[in-house]
């Protein structure tokens, strides 16, 4: 019987296995992706470089790839070395504004520090060139973006989507200091007449409990 349980059990998480790798190959690889835009009203109201901005963080969002902006980096680059007042530097500003300028931007050494990053990571990287006017001035919606981008493939989303079935929490969840009694234990549920594991120093408390 023993045997026989077990057999189906693991019969049951193979089919599982199954039916989700064959819905995903389904969702992300033989159905258009610009469909997620059909009845999209902030992708309707998007026009030239940033709608395809607008594209790749929702492809990001549903899974489709990793997307990484250049503006971001830089951001968090300055952060680091200046803190919240970044801002007000000037190299910050030319590192952001340099973008907007495609005959310069390639010898911007941020720039340089980005693609070489990203290149050597797997992802592909693109300049979506400004879109100007017949006076020089950026079309609304087309100033210059540099961006960095990386395709998931059905397996890795598969694995990214399994391994959220299951969590294990530790004593040492909890980073406070000032917690020096770690443990997980049965104890009498002020809630329920029953027993309950409680842990402390775990992201919950309550780790396995009954109600009435």
């Amino acid at each position: 019987m023993k045997k026989y349980m077990l057999k189906r059990i693991l019969f049951s998480i193979f089919s599982l296995f199954v039916v989700v790798m064959v819905v995903m190959l389904l969702v992300y690889s033989l159905i258009e992706r610009n469909v997620i835009f059909q009845s999209d009203d902030t992708w309707n109201k998007k026009s030239l470089n940033d709608r395809t901005i607008y594209e790749y963080t929702q492809y990001q969002k549903y899974g489709y790839l990793s997307y990484v902006d250049y503006t971001g980096y830089v951001r968090n680059k300055y952060t680091e070395l200046y803190g919240d007042s970044y801002t007000t530097e000037k190299a910050y500003t030319t590192d952001i504004q340099v973008i907007q300028d495609e005959n310069e931007y390639k010898n911007n050494a941020t720039v340089q520090e980005f693609i070489a990053k990203y290149e050597g990571q797997g992802y592909t990287v693109q300049y979506l060139t400004p879109v100007r006017g017949r006076s020089g001035k950026t079309r609304n919606g087309g100033k210059g973006y540099l961006i960095a981008y990386e395709e998931k493939n059905v397996a890795l989303r598969l694995v990214d989507y399994l391994k959220n079935f299951f969590t294990i929490e530790s004593t040492h969840d909890v980073t406070d200091p000032e917690l020096t009694e770690r443990y997980v234990r049965f104890e009498k549920d002020p809630y329920s007449p029953l027993f309950a594991v409680v842990g402390s120093g775990t992201q919950h408390k309550y780790l396995l409990y009954f109600n009435g």
